[in-house]
């Protein structure tokens, strides 16, 4: 699964999701749903804007995570909120 770390990226460069909004032609839902992790998907346009605004390269937020891995990063969460 490919992961969208786009608040790790806002947060090395010390910028906002206002600041993205302002330099970028993403809408505020898309910049929402990317930094909190609940996109379905993501297109080339949306990726051209971040790369643009961060004179960033895509593997800077995009990241392959394998599908077990990912399973037990949500069963770790699962059982910290069950605690």
């Amino acid at each position: 699964m490919i992961e969208v770390r786009l608040a790790e990226l806002l947060s090395r460069h010390g910028k906002s999701r206002y600041w993205l909004a302002q330099h970028t032609t993403l809408t505020d839902a898309t910049i929402r749903k990317l930094f909190r992790g609940k996109s379905k998907g993501i297109d080339f346009v949306t990726i051209n804007e971040i790369c643009k605004a961060f004179d960033c390269q895509p593997s800077e937020f995009l990241v392959y995570v394998k599908d077990e891995e990912k399973e037990e990063i949500e069963q770790k969460n699962k059982s910290k909120k069950g605690s």
